[in-house]
């Protein structure tokens, strides 16, 4: 690990909410790269695919096989920060990348895994925008209130960073200056959330995450003979519930309580052309009626080994009880 990625490392771990998620992807195993062309800071989600789990024998395999893979390294999650950039601006930008890490293992991202020749149960496109929208406002107002926060201990390079974004200056600006103004962090969190979705980043944001869907929708159908009833397989996905659902408590930030996520702003794609293509494509696979999460199975590999790591920890702390022993007759 170079100076710098150690650095950054410790930079992000002297915030306890970010400590326990530098644990938890230092555990899980990543790679930080410096990219020549790489003008943003990038993390990239992604979802397994596998032969159809009809059997448990099956669905053990898989689960053997994902655990020793990943034992091996071959899911590193991969954060990218723009060379180029002042050391500022990348101290910055990996709180704002490792978020998503952290809400790719909660499985916020909702890619489902894909079984062969099967039709995954997915989230309908409007939630999907919804979602990744959320998810991007979340990690950028994190950022900018822990190296708010940084700055006051002392230690200003992520704050400074912030302030030579030309995406981010003005959400850090309004949150330093609305705090100034004697404002609760709470208050001036969630407003600085909202003012989030007001940013010309949104259209840019809202176009990336249809490009998104309809990837995965070719590559999740592809294998799939009937497709007629593909709504079947949709669901509605708001945000309220995904927050009470899969945020643990001990990390649910206190300025969420503050929001009205059932607000217009959060609902619907604001970009003309990315409300005509969501229409577009909510005409060619129907709309969804179904809001039971329980039904997408999240192909996540952070999740995946979250959810089994928990699973053996759970095992390992409980063990099976012991066979009732043997009499002779």
């Amino acid at each position: 690990m170079s100076k710098l990625q150690s650095n950054i490392l410790k930079y992000a771990a002297q915030d306890k909410y970010f400590d326990s998620i530098i644990d938890q992807i230092c555990d899980y195993g990543f790679m930080i790269r410096f990219p020549f062309f790489e003008r943003h800071g990038a993390y990239q989600p992604f979802a397994l695919s596998t032969e159809k789990l009809d059997t448990p024998e099956k669905a053990q395999q898989f689960s053997n096989g994902f655990l020793a893979m990943a034992e091996q390294g071959a899911f590193r999650a991969e954060i990218r920060l723009p060379r180029f950039s002042p050391s500022s601006v990348k101290f910055h930008l990996f709180l704002h990348e490792v978020m998503h890490f952290y809400q790719d293992m909660l499985g916020l991202y909702f890619i489902p895994l894909k079984e062969q020749g099967k039709a995954p149960v997915m989230p309908d496109v409007h939630s999907f925008v919804r979602l990744f929208l959320f998810c991007e406002a979340w990690a950028e107002i994190e950022a900018i209130r822990t190296s708010w926060a940084l700055r006051e201990k002392g230690d200003a390079r992520g704050w400074d960073g912030a302030l030579k974004s030309a995406d981010w200056k003005d959400l850090a600006v309004f949150y330093d200056s609305r705090l100034n103004e004697g404002e609760s962090e709470a208050k001036v969190a969630a407003d600085t959330f909202r003012k989030w979705y007001s940013g010309y980043h949104r259209d840019v944001y809202e176009m990336q995450a249809l490009k998104i869907y309809q990837h995965n929708c070719e590559r999740f159908l592809s294998d799939v003979e009937n497709t007629e009833n593909v709504s079947e397989f949709l669901r509605i996905v708001d945000i309220p519930n995904v927050i009470e659902t899969f945020i643990p408590k001990d990390m649910m930030p206190r300025y969420f309580s503050q929001i009205d996520w059932h607000h217009d702003v959060f609902e619907k794609c604001k970009n003309p052309i990315a409300m005509s293509e969501c229409l577009t494509i909510e005409q060619r696979m129907g709309r969804a009626s179904n809001d039971v999460l329980t039904d997408i199975k999240c192909g996540s590999p952070p999740y995946i080994w979250k959810r089994l790591r928990h699973l053996e920890i759970s095992q390992s702390q409980h063990p099976p009880a012991p066979a009732p022993e043997q009499k002779n007759g």
